[in-house]
């Protein structure tokens, strides 16, 4: 698989190890915000010492085809991380799916950039891992990442109730998923 895509706006790829300090600023300028959506320690999140761990666990299971994530930059910045998005839990054979999720910098919403590296990204991964199904989680307040989906192709199947503990409470999630015939 090619590490890098470039599209109009953007350039989206896998980021090693030394790329840490580009991750650690992406999490510090919006860990924040983040923190509002998913279960993440601020105070590790914004370490050199943690991002460069968790980029050696992203290299890791990329190279053994069980996740892959891209990070999101402007072509005329590409030293500034402005978004992710990662496929995980990739099974292959009678399952074919996998789930992906995304963050956007929140200086960089609203310009048509996630719908843009999404698009791109969910295309390649597809074919690369020949997916059946793609699916994501999504918290029922947040109409930006509903809308999202749904301009992708993404279908809601259902609430799952109480499927993750954000900020010390379970939160309940749509089930938002989209089927690739063509794949089979």
């Amino acid at each position: 698989m090619n590490d890098t895509i470039s599209t109009k706006n953007l350039t989206i790829r896998i980021l090693t190890p030394q790329n840490a300090g580009l991750v650690t600023e992406f999490y510090r300028r919006n860990a924040e915000d983040f923190s509002l959506y998913e279960p993440i320690n601020i105070s590790n999140a914004k370490t050199i010492h943690y991002q460069r761990q968790i980029l050696e666990y992203e290299q890791h299971y990329f190279r053994v085809g069980s996740m892959v994530r891209f990070y999101i930059f402007e072509r005329n910045a590409p030293f500034t991380v402005i978004g992710t998005v990662s496929f995980r839990e990739i099974h292959r054979g009678p399952y074919s799916s996998c789930v992906f999720g995304y963050k956007m910098d929140q200086n960089y919403r609203r310009k048509g950039y996630c719908y843009e590296a999404l698009y791109h990204t969910i295309a390649l991964v597809s074919k690369e891992f020949s997916l059946h199904r793609i699916y994501a989680d999504v918290m029922p307040e947040n109409a930006a990442s509903i809308h999202l989906l749904e301009k992708l192709g993404f279908e809601k199947e259902g609430l799952q109730r109480q499927t993750v503990k954000i900020k010390g409470q379970w939160r309940d999630h749509y089930l938002y998923s989209k089927i690739f015939p063509d794949n089979n």
